[in-house]
């Protein structure tokens, strides 16, 4: 085992890499200036729109507008090309930010906020719409407002109604709560849109609720799967029978509250050490059952060994791995730069060695991953001057003489985040 798989296991590389740069001056005020037109920009869904900069210098004189790089802040809504080429998607504000870069390395800028006109909602429809529910239990009805552009819109509010509260009623967080036997239309509506739905009330035949696979201890950050049973007056085991979980917890440590999370497919898991308790229920039926939850105590004591040092840019990302030669080599991306990614030989710990730099057209190599095999990095894009962000696929089996393979940037105009490469396969967000 080479000497780096120690280092590594007691945190050492991490700490050495992780806070390598001293961070990027502030720039200096440009003596230019960017006058963007129109000034408030106003869009529908499906429309382009040209922004117009224009740049002046101290004097007030319009000089020469190469240079200047486009940037939206959500490309999602509004994305914009390298020539300022406006293309709405749905409807809110964005801002769009306007650079410029001057002979002595500063930047001007000018904002402006595109408002996107939302357009009219079409249709209202059921997410979750069950046909029958027992009596005593509750139900989340889940609604959705479909607008002319076919987007679904989060910023509309639905009214639900029950034609017989008596039966069942709905309450104001859209939860349906059946009563006694019965039917009911559920009315869903937004303005003069409605949607209606038949739903029936049965007698709730649970009479017992079992937690099967009773844990009686677990530690922290464990996933607890709880199985609950539910039974007749008879003993009959019933299916596809609703069951709400729900917990409560004391802390150990008096200066933390006992935090935790049930999904209600009665998966458990708790983050702070304590005495929980997680319950089952079915309308008036329920069941309680406690564990005890223990520390993780996770943890090693860390001893710097040495860095390797950037000192005019930010260090984004990292990755180590083992080499195709049997050394070990570290990658680190830049934020806020000129697209750098650096790649290291960290063989030695106590002597990292920069072996090689790969610069791509971009501000920010956001994230940095190698293939199992060590022959493939795939590293992610923000800020390019034309727009085509996305990510950049090198060969690293030689990590001393990197060499570009190719680059994906379909449908990345806004960039790419994080990264994540598995076999023959990655994945991005």
């Amino acid at each position: 085992m080479h000497s780096i798989k120690e280092t590594l296991r007691k945190g050492l590389l991490m700490l050495a890499l992780g806070i390598f740069t001293l961070g990027l001056l502030q720039a200096q005020k440009s003596q230019f200036r960017i006058k963007i037109s129109p000034e408030n920009p106003t869009m529908n869904v499906g429309d382009n729109l040209q922004l117009t900069a224009t740049v002046i210098d101290s004097d007030g004189k319009e000089v020469d507008n190469s240079g200047l790089r486009y940037f939206s802040r959500s490309s999602r809504t509004v994305s914009v090309d390298e020539k300022g080429m406006l293309k709405a998607y749905k409807g809110g504000v964005v801002g769009i930010i306007v650079i410029r870069p001057d002979p002595e390395g500063n930047f001007a800028r000018a904002d402006v906020e595109v408002k996107v006109n939302f357009p009219d909602p079409k249709e209202v429809q059921f997410l979750s719409a069950p046909a029958m529910v027992y009596t005593g239990t509750q139900t989340n009805i889940k609604t959705r407002v479909l607008d002319e552009s076919d987007l679904f819109r989060d910023d509309l509010k639905v009214s639900l109604e029950s034609s017989n509260p008596a039966v069942a009623s709905v309450d104001p967080f859209g939860n349906l709560i059946a009563h006694k036997k019965g039917k009911i239309t559920l009315t869903a509506s937004h303005a003069n849109l409605k949607e209606k739905i038949s739903v029936s009330v049965a007698k709730n035949p649970v009479a017992e609720l079992e937690i099967a696979n009773l844990v009686p201890e677990a530690k922290t950050g464990d996933v607890i799967p709880f199985t609950v049973i539910a039974r007749d007056k008879g003993g009959k085991v019933l299916q596809d029978v609703p069951i709400h979980y729900s917990y409560q917890g004391r802390s150990n440590n008096p200066s933390y509250t006992a935090a935790g999370m049930v999904e209600q497919d009665g998966r458990f898991v708790a983050y702070i050490d304590g005495m929980y308790s997680v319950s089952a229920n079915c309308g008036p039926v329920s069941v309680t059952r406690s564990i005890n939850i223990v520390p993780r105590n996770v943890q090693t004591p860390i001893d710097f060994v040495g860095k390797g040092s950037v000192n005019d840019v930010h260090t984004s990302d990292l990755w180590v791995w083992e080499g195709v030669d049997g050394r070990d080599y570290a990658v680190t991306g830049t934020w806020g730069a000129n697209g750098e990614a650096y790649f290291w030989d960290v063989t030695d710990p106590a002597n990292i060695v920069g072996i090689d730099t790969v610069t791509v057209d971009a501000r920010t190599v956001n994230d940095v991953k190698v293939s199992e095999d060590g022959k493939v990095c795939i590293i992610s894009r923000e800020g390019a001057s034309n727009r085509k962000n996305g990510i950049v696929i090198l060969d690293v089996t030689d990590p001393k003489n990197v060499k570009k393979h190719t680059e994906f940037n379909d449908g990345l105009t806004g960039g790419v985040h994080n990264l994540f490469i598995y076999k023959d396969h990655g994945w991005r967000n």
